[in-house]
């Protein structure tokens, strides 16, 4: 023994460590090449990347990108460069395949990445990325790639799908690529009756100048960065975040340009953000398109909005009040599993005895008060709705959600 009395220790608090929920881990699927190499990138195959090295390690470099005349290092590039504490996993198809098909439940691509032993089922967001072999010559219907809408319904049809077999994958991401010059004849994507799917025409025209196959392409990976970086309640258009990673802590904003990237911004037709009227501005946003811009007098390029292909009256019209429902279903689900096929005790009047039913509620309240402390949702309401004998017990619960400041009216009035 001696008089050191208390000893403190070092212990590894996991302050760099990658999130240990679920709600920054996303996919991507992307038109491709292989790597020739036993051990490099090859197709049809899941990869789990935490950093941008990882991608690099099998052969997705900035050359490879060059060298293929695609963008898939940019992609996870960009993920990472705004998002460091997310995963990404990546599942290549060959150039030939439409985004159509990428997102078909019955051609497997999407149900093979979230479903792969590797990503666990753990995969929250999922974007779209054409990539096409030259020479490619889109067929333009109602503004914009055909294959664009056409994947759409598609894709909302596997997440039917998936959480059919309760498994709940909050949005995909499509890219809008090839946006005619005309914005005033694109597709409305609200009529679309897709509210788990979104589609991006942000464009970084710097990347876009680079080559012809680059000219019309649309920024998924930023998009997918700008999803994960954030809680689930918040919008991806918002200015400021709620918690910045260690890389961009002090700041006060947070836009989508950092180092040579987004200096300026474009739509994916290569129109200049700074060109768009604010009626032409209001007009993509009502059709629920995502794109970039700028405030007058403020520095910076920020998102427009979250809007998902969904008429603006449905509960799920925004990316973030999908990402609450389901981080809610996940945890009652959670919680309730346990209680499948448990005995209950009625009364002598055939009613549930009280002290199971505040069992229950309790249960599931404390479960969500992580979600109420962590500031997805203000409130939470469960209850037991039925419960007769041998039959399915029906509960019910209401999530109270945050509202989102899409816009600020201020009179100012001098005395």
């Amino acid at each position: 023994m001696s008089f050191e009395g208390v000893i403190n220790k070092k212990g590894a608090s996991g302050l760099y460590n990658k999130e240990t929920s679920s709600d920054n881990v996303f996919g991507l699927i992307a038109g491709a090449v292989a790597v020739s190499g036993a051990d490099n990138f090859s197709l049809s195959k899941v990869y789990k990347f935490l950093q941008l090295k990882d991608a690099e390690a099998i052969g997705i470099t900035a050359n490879y990108d060059n060298t293929n005349k695609v963008l898939l290092h940019y992609h996870i590039d960009a993920f990472f460069r705004l998002n460091p504490n997310g995963e990404l996993f990546l599942y290549g198809v060959a150039q030939s395949t439409t985004m159509k098909d990428m997102c078909d439940k019955t051609k497997g691509h999407i149900v093979s990445l979230v479903k792969s032993e590797i990503a666990e089922r753990r995969i929250r967001g999922i974007g779209v990325v054409r990539n096409p072999s030259t020479p490619y010559s889109p067929i333009i219907t109602n503004g914009i790639n055909k294959d664009v809408v056409d994947a759409v319904p598609k894709a909302q049809e596997v997440i039917n799908d998936l959480f059919s077999e309760s498994i709940y994958l909050d949005n995909i991401v499509i890219e809008g690529r090839d946006l005619d010059t005309s914005i005033s004849a694109v597709k409305d994507l609200r009529t679309l009756d897709a509210p788990q799917v979104s589609v991006t025409i942000l464009q970084d025209p710097d990347i876009a100048a680079k080559k012809a196959e680059y000219a019309k392409t649309a920024a998924v990976g930023t998009i997918l960065a700008s999803i994960g970086v954030r809680k689930v309640s918040e919008s991806i258009g918002s200015v400021q975040i709620e918690d910045y990673p260690q890389q961009f802590q002090g700041r006060s904003d947070f836009p989508l340009g950092s180092g040579d990237s987004f200096l300026k911004v474009a739509l994916s037709n290569g129109t200049k953000g700074s060109s768009l009227t604010l009626a032409e501005q209001q007009l993509l946003t009502e059709r629920a398109y995502i794109y970039g811009g700028s405030f007058e007098g403020y520095a910076g390029i920020f998102l427009n909005d979250s809007p998902t292909c969904a008429d603006a009256n449905n509960d799920f019209s925004y990316i973030e009040n999908t990402r609450v429902w389901n981080k809610a279903a996940r945890f009652v689900r959670a919680v309730l599993i346990p209680k499948v096929r448990s005995k209950i005790a009625y009364d002598a009047d055939d009613n549930v005895e009280p002290l199971l039913v505040q069992n229950w509620i309790n249960l599931v309240e404390n479960r969500l008060q992580l979600m109420v402390s962590s500031e997805d949702i203000t409130d939470s309401d469960f209850s037991i709705e039925e419960a007769e004998k041998n039959k399915p017990v029906k509960t019910k619960l209401k999530v109270s959600l945050y509202g989102i400041a899409r816009e600020i009216e201020n009179e100012l009035i001098l005395q």
